[in-house]
């Protein structure tokens, strides 16, 4: 498990956070004129998703086990004032809107330029319902038309040339870079493994969300992660394949 400074770390930007989105979600939200119940909740929402932050970041695989039998029993100290696992999961689907925008807004690295992009199934039920879902997939390629669109619009597309794909000219740079790309598989390795948003057991689609945004939360915070070091030289020459 994850060292107390650690925890407190992530608490602390967290809650930061979770004060200045409250207090502008007051201020900017619409008022019907009637008067709303708004009672306290013991567990506050920067509680509740440092705890979905914790879960995908403590080896565990379970979020009823790890709520119940170690933030219950050994972190008292963290989160004094817990909850049933039930009224625990309702404030867990509430938070899902917070913890989106501090991925957003204080999570994300800063662009160098040159981003890798890959996509991968996430297993949201038993394979025994698999049939009652449809599933949509892309052919890892797109079309020679959209193609020249991003590129007019300033995003160079660089992919792997398949046997019904036109060859395109690209730069020694370019190659070189999509040699790289096998980065991406490592990172949804990480995701999956790891900081564990795959999850087969969902009761909503509240939770499947609120499970997918605190793993990736969670994956920002590993000490180590994946990446390599590019230095580009500017050159105008293309490399044309024999």
């Amino acid at each position: 498990m994850l060292p107390d400074s650690k925890i407190t770390e992530i608490f602390f930007v967290i809650d930061e956070f979770s004060q200045v989105f409250d207090t502008t979600i007051k201020e900017k939200s619409l008022c019907d004129g009637k008067a709303h119940r708004n009672k306290p909740c013991k567990m506050s929402e920067s509680e509740v998703a440092t705890i979905l932050v914790l879960f995908h970041l403590g080896g565990y695989r379970c979020l009823k086990h790890f709520y119940l039998q170690h933030v219950c029993k050994h972190m008292n100290d963290d989160f004094p004032k817990t909850l049933s696992y039930n009224r625990f999961v309702e404030l867990q689907a509430k938070v899902s809107v917070m913890l989106v925008c501090f991925l957003k807004m204080c999570r994300f690295g800063e662009c160098t330029g040159i981003s890798f992009v890959d996509s991968t199934k996430l297993c949201v039920c038993e394979n025994k319902r698999i049939p009652a879902h449809k599933v949509f997939a892309d052919k890892g390629y797109i079309s020679e038309s959209l193609f020249n669109r991003l590129f007019f619009d300033g995003i160079h597309l660089i992919t792997t040339v398949r046997r019904n794909m036109k060859e395109r000219y690209m730069t020694q740079n370019d190659r070189i870079i999509l040699r790289k790309r096998a980065i991406i598989e490592t990172i949804n390795d990480e995701l999956k493994n790891i900081c564990q948003i795959e999850h087969t057991r969902h009761r909503s689609f509240a939770n499947f969300i609120s499970n997918l945004i605190g793993g990736l939360t969670a994956y920002t915070f590993l000490p180590k992660k994946p990446s390599i070091n590019v230095e580009l030289e500017p050159a105008a020459q293309f490399f044309i394949p024999s």
